[in-house]
């Protein structure tokens, strides 16, 4: 396999980081056009939500490096994402179809997730 992630991946990745995107960009308009600041109800509702457009842009970082993960971290977001229409629900369905291919599904099953056993000295 080669060092770039297959343009499945790539595609997929690039619908998380447009919907994270979205998330922060929300959050950030709310907070500074408020005209005053947050209450502390305020304060972690929007530290969630930022939280969650940060863990979608993590799963996009995951899937450019053709990492099982991201697609794990996906499928848990999804729901959230889903209910969003039109546009989390334009891009989530794309997300879908684009893990669901076969050239994704190989790069995914390919790579491996752990790390190299040590050798055992004495």
């Amino acid at each position: 396999m080669s060092k770039s992630a297959p343009t499945q991946l790539k595609s997929a990745a690039n619908a998380l980081i447009a919907i994270g995107f979205f998330y922060i960009l929300i959050i950030v308009m709310v907070f500074t056009m408020a005209s005053r600041p947050p209450d502390k109800f305020g304060s972690i509702f929007g530290s969630i939500v930022l939280g969650f457009g940060l863990l979608l842009w993590f799963a996009a970082f995951l899937l450019y490096r053709c990492n099982r993960t991201g697609r794990i971290i996906w499928y848990i977001c999804s729901p959230i994402v889903l209910l969003q229409f039109p546009i989390g629900t334009i891009l989530g369905v794309m997300v879908y179809v684009h893990l669901g291919k076969e050239e994704s599904r190989k790069a995914l099953a390919s790579r491996k997730t752990s790390p190299p056993a040590l050798p055992v000295t004495d």
